[in-house]
């Protein structure tokens, strides 16, 4: 392989000329289409050869299997960073979102304060009017153990899926229930 051909090993979008990635959408509709191309050429070599390894050797000269797997394994490699990199973006923004909703909330009890000091119900100022008015009634202090029955609700029932899934799982019929069709699930090790 020539060096530019490897470069998409670490970007996976260098394959396309480019670090941008407006170009993407393109190569994953190139990779699909190679994809089925790869599917249709196995159902038709499948049917007059048996060999496995005949099979992988001749799909592989008709299509490059590893550029395929290398971009993508890429293309999840940058989208996982990505994904890492807003997630702590997201973190530190949460806390931060955090500090200034206890700000708000200290600098509304302050003006409150400042409202009932002054006497007055009503300021007007260019920023906004701020008036004080009766919150509505509300419960203060709640004993629950000495609340009388008519005060407590019935809760909903609930599911129980994991009930269900060892049932159908043993092979007992559930009404409305039935297992979801298996499927592989893809393991990347990247240690």
């Amino acid at each position: 392989m020539q060096m530019q051909e490897r470069a998409h090993l670490t970007d996976p979008l260098s394959i396309l000329g480019t670090s941008d990635t407006a170009g993407a959408p393109d190569q994953r509709r190139e990779i699909h289409r190679k994809i089925a191309a790869a599917q249709a050429i196995r159902a038709e070599i499948a049917d007059g050869l048996s060999d496995e390894d005949t099979i992988r050797d001749t799909l592989e000269g008709e299509v490059d299997f590893e550029d395929i797997v290398d971009w993508l394994l890429g293309d999840i490699n940058y989208n996982s960073c990505l994904c890492d990199a807003i997630e702590r973006s997201k973190t530190t923004m949460d806390t931060r979102l955090e500090r200034l909703k206890r700000r708000t909330e200290l600098a509304r009890g302050l003006l409150r304060k400042a409202l009932e000091i002054s006497g007055q119900q009503r300021f007007e100022r260019p920023l906004a009017t701020v008036s004080l008015a009766r919150k509505a009634l509300r419960i203060g202090s709640l004993d629950e153990s000495k609340i009388p029955a008519k005060f407590w609700k019935e809760r909903d029932p609930t599911l129980d899926r994991d009930a269900i899934l060892k049932a159908l799982r043993a092979g007992e019929d559930v009404p409305g229930a039935v297992l979801a069709p298996e499927d592989m699930s893809l393991k990347i090790a990247t240690k």
